[in-house]
């Protein structure tokens, strides 16, 4: 029997079962534990068992087959941006990276509004549209959302903003699939819409508020 910590139980179940696979324990392809065998193995309830799947297969570290149960995705092996690269981040360490995007980003939005071009506009449609049609699949949605802030950032035509992107982008890809995960994804979708359209109607002041609406709106979610 696996001993579980009892402050956060889904977490800590989660980050138990992501080591078995990423130790090998559970081979890449190979079939879970039954619900109930993980139950017995982690002593808690099927609830704390069905949280902790749930997240590993948001963040695309197992898929489920109905009436065959959880397999290790065998896709991990090949994606650079797999899931076995993630380590998970505390809801502080969440905070503490929206903080530094409530400015970053925001910035971003302002001057992507004054300095973006045909390409660029199109660009950022595209990654709110995958983020639109995404809704459900976390994983998607997340490298959609990280797309739509980094081709912002680059449409700013600030270097700086666009550099420091691309050096926390590992760190960002899993931020963004455990923010989605905790904050949930349809609100941000329209949100990151209406961003779009004042980027496209060359509106900084309304891109720059927006963009920091929408993060204030996640802590604000996070916190409660």
């Amino acid at each position: 029997m696996i001993q579980v910590a009892k402050k956060n139980l889904v977490t800590e179940v989660y980050s138990q079962m992501k080591n078995q696979i990423v130790s090998g324990v559970w081979p890449l392809g190979s079939k879970l534990p039954s619900e109930s065998e993980l139950v017995n193995t982690f002593n808690v309830s099927r609830n704390t068992i069905r949280g902790a799947l749930h997240k590993l297969g948001a963040i695309g570290m197992i898929e489920t087959r109905h009436g065959s149960g959880s397999y290790v995705s065998r896709t991990m092996a090949n994606n650079d941006t797999s899931a076995m690269q993630f380590e998970f981040l505390s809801k502080s360490r969440i905070v503490d990276i929206l903080e530094y995007r409530r400015i970053v980003d925001a910035e971003c939005a302002y001057y992507a509004a004054l300095r973006r071009d045909q390409d660029d506009l199109n660009q950022i449609r595209a990654a709110a549209q995958r983020m639109m049609d995404n809704v459900e699949d976390f994983q998607k949605y997340s490298e959609a959302d990280l797309d739509f802030h980094m081709c912002i950032a680059k449409a700013s035509k600030n270097e700086v903003f666009y550099s420091a992107i691309i050096t926390i982008k590992q760190t960002l890809e899993t931020h963004f699939v455990e923010m989605n995960y905790n904050i949930g994804t349809h609100f941000s979708a329209k949100d990151h819409w209406n961003i779009y359209q004042a980027i496209e109607q060359k509106d900084p002041d309304l891109a720059k508020l927006l963009m920091s609406r929408n993060i204030e709106r996640s802590m604000q979610v996070l916190s409660e």
